[in-house]
């Protein structure tokens, strides 16, 4: 059987739906928001930050997204915060 534990998409609930009449109860997901959306809202909200923040918060973003674990990217993000 497949078991799936993560999926990418938008926040829209008729895929979520979709996908869980799909898989069936057996799988737990971890729904992840697709990086497009990530980064323009990121690129939205980053507007009024001076350039050299803005280009950092999009920068951490970037190596978060390229982790090769959900413990590497956490990493990432605890030693971002904390800087």
């Amino acid at each position: 059987a497949l078991k799936v534990h993560y999926m990418v998409g938008d926040a829209e609930e008729a895929q979520y739906n979709a996908i869980q009449s799909t898989l069936g109860s057996d799988n737990v997901l971890e729904i992840l928001i697709c990086y497009y959306h990530v980064v323009a809202n990121v690129m939205k909200r980053t507007k009024i930050m001076e350039p050299y923040f803005a280009n950092k918060v999009v920068s951490d973003i970037y190596d978060m997204h390229f982790s090769r674990s959900a413990h590497e990217c956490a990493t990432l993000a605890r030693a971002r915060v904390a800087e």
